[in-house]
Formats: C-alpha cells, sequence, structure tokens
C-alpha cells in the first residue's frame, strides 16, 4: 500500500471508473507543467536481481516491507469472542448514523469497529476481528506512539464493552536492528513472538518464507496422501484433477508475495509434485515438472477477471445518475436507484 493509504486492489478495479478523472489531471498536469506534489511520494526499496551488487540497473524498486532497513514492530490483536459479545445498543446507533439497518450481515462488524483507528497514530489495519498495529521502532519517539495506540485501543474496547484475548496478542518485532521493546495492553505486558500469520501467510521476524514453505508443503503432502490412500483410480485425468483442485491451491497461496527465496526452499514444494508423480501409472518416468506445467497450462486464462462481481458492476455503477451514487444513507439510496431503474427501462 502506497502513501495515499489506497489499497492497489481498488485502484485496478476500479480502473475504469477512475480513467476519465485521471486524463483530466493528467493533461492538465502536461499543459501546465506542474506535477502535484503527492505524486512524488512513494514507498520504494531496490531489491536485488542479478549479476553485479555494485551496479545499480541491477536492482529492481519493489514497494518495502521494512522501511529503510529500520526496526519496525508489528502488534497483532485478538477480541475475545468478538461476533459474540458485540453490544447491539452501540451496534444500533452505530448502523443507525450509517443509514442500515440490522441484519445477518458480516459487513456489519466492519462498521461496529470502523472508529477503532480513531486519533491512532501508527499504521492500523483491520479485517473483521483480525487487527493489526504497526509503527517504527528504531526511536524512543516511535516506541511511546505505538504505546499511545495501545492504550488508545484499550480505551476504545472499554468504551464500546469489547475485550481484547490479551494472551492471543503478540508482537513481531522486524528489523535486524530491532532492540525488542516490551509493551503494554491496559495492565498485561504483550508477549513477543518469532513468527506470526498474517492472514494466512507465516512470517518471521527477519521476513523468511521458508517456515511458510515448509508449513504449505507439509499441508499438501498430508493432502497427497489422503489422495493416495483412498482413491483407487491411477488415471492420468483423476489424480490431475484432484491435485490441481485440493493439493495445488496451497502451494500457490499469496504465491506473488511468499515465492520460495532458497532453493531448499525450492525443493521443498517440488518434492510434492514429485510424490504426486508417482501417483500416476505409467507416468513414472516423465519429468514431474514437464507435466505438471502442461496441465497448469491448460487451465490458464487471462480474461476470467471479467466474470468477477467487481469488475461487471462498475460499468453499470459508472451510468447511474449523480443524485443516486451521493446518496447520503441506504435508504435514499435505495429509493433513488428504484426510480432511476425505472427511467431505464
Amino acid at each position: 500500500m502506497g502513501p495515499d493509504g489506497i489499497h492497489p486492489r481498488v485502484l485496478k478495479e476500479l480502473a475504469d471508473g477512475m480513467a476519465g478523472p485521471l486524463s483530466i489531471i493528467y493533461q492538465r498536469s502536461w499543459e501546465s507543467g506542474e506535477v502535484p506534489a503527492n505524486w512524488r511520494l512513494a514507498n520504494v526499496i531496490p531489491i536485488y536481481k542479478k549479476v553485479v551488487r555494485e551496479d545499480p540497473g541491477n536492482y529492481r524498486p519493489v514497494t518495502r516491507l521494512v522501511d529503510e532497513e529500520k526496526a519496525v514492530d508489528v502488534v497483532f490483536l485478538d477480541f475475545s469472542k468478538a461476533f459474540g459479545t458485540v453490544p447491539y445498543s452501540i451496534l444500533l446507533d452505530k448502523l443507525s448514523n450509517c443509514g442500515m439497518r440490522l441484519n445477518s450481515s458480516s459487513v456489519q462488524f466492519n462498521i461496529f469497529i470502523n472508529d477503532l483507528d480513531a486519533g491512532v497514530e501508527c499504521t492500523i489495519s483491520k479485517f473483521a476481528d483480525y487487527i493489526k498495529l504497526r509503527g517504527a521502532a528504531d526511536s524512543l519517539k516511535g516506541q511511546e506512539a505505538l504505546q499511545r495506540d495501545l492504550d488508545r485501543l484499550e480505551h476504545w474496547a472499554v468504551i464500546n464493552r469489547m475485550k481484547f484475548n490479551k494472551s492471543k496478542c503478540q508482537i513481531l518485532h522486524l528489523g535486524w536492528s530491532n532492540a525488542g521493546q516490551k509493551y503494554k495492553l491496559g495492565d498485561k505486558w504483550l508477549e513477543s513472538s518469532p513468527a506470526e500469520k498474517d492472514l494466512g501467510m507465516l512470517v518471521d521476524s527477519r521476513v523468511n518464507m521458508s517456515q511458510q514453505c515448509a508449513q504449505a508443503a507439509k499441508r499438501a503432502k498430508c493432502i497427497l496422501g489422503c489422495i493416495k490412500h483412498s482413491i483407487t483410480s491411477q488415471s492420468k485425468d483423476v489424480i490431475i484433477l484432484l491435485y490441481s483442485a485440493l493439493v495445488q491451491p496451497h502451494l500457490e497461496y499469496c504465491v506473488q508475495f511468499c515465492a520460495p527465496q532458497f532453493t531448499k526452499d525450492v525443493k521443498v514444494l517440488k518434492c510434492i509434485q514429485r510424490r504426486a508423480t508417482k501417483l500416476l501409472k505409467g507416468l513414472e518416468g516423465i519429468s514431474y515438472d514437464a507435466l505438471w506445467f502442461k496441465a497448469d497450462q491448460g487451465r490458464f486464462r487471462l480474461d476470467i477477471r471479467k466474470h468477477f462481481f467487481i469488475k461487471r458492476v462498475v460499468k453499470h455503477r459508472s451510468r447511474l445518475p449523480r443524485e443516486v451514487v451521493n446518496a447520503p444513507s441506504l435508504s435514499v439510496f435505495e429509493r433513488h436507484l428504484d426510480s432511476a431503474l425505472n427511467n431505464m427501462l
């Protein structure tokens, strides 16, 4: 995520709707010869590609994880029985402020914790009941800011009658120069952890993906063993179908982020393919790399995203009148939308 705080997925999915306004901004920037100050900000760090390390051309600029090699502390927070302990009186007030009614939607919890980051100085990420707070820890000022934010979150929990499961709240210290500062949540000191799961990804203090690769291979190996002992057919079509549906997703989960960094990690993952090849009767001598590559190649499509709901809905949303898009509440939006759709028919 860049300095603007907007996730790249948002920009990618709304590309069609944003193209018009951005083209106007680009044109005016070109005509005036001025570049907006916000466009000059970026979080970039050089990543080594190949050959001579002293040559700047052999480095690739990539969004940085640890800013300028500074120490970063990440606090993983966990609510105690989050969905079952939400006070309905407070939830109803927050839903009312958003123009929504009480229903079984999982979005309601996101609305309930929407004001959790009010006044927070460091960076906070929220995904349902998954909360992550991170900040620079290379100075006393940064450490104190992170502690103040933890105090604010504890205060928010008290006001909203929620509790943190402090035994599950952990700190991950990133960076070689990290001093391992201790932090308190309420009256309890939080424990440090050598590795933490971040939305299914196992990340350690060195941002090393070896543990994640080993964990993915272990899961895939167990499923492959179940296939071996429960499926009698050794047909190529059957094994490849089961492998693609049940085993391969574990090996490819978040592969853009956790791509193997070391040869040993690559060997661990390839071992799974080798085991799967041995399940195919009569194909034991075929190169497993070529076999599974061909299987994947047949399923790969570039146009699969055009069927996604977000991709399909943007075009229709752009056709709606301005009063529908800018409706102040859900009830007003529904009323204006019904009127607009009736005029279109």
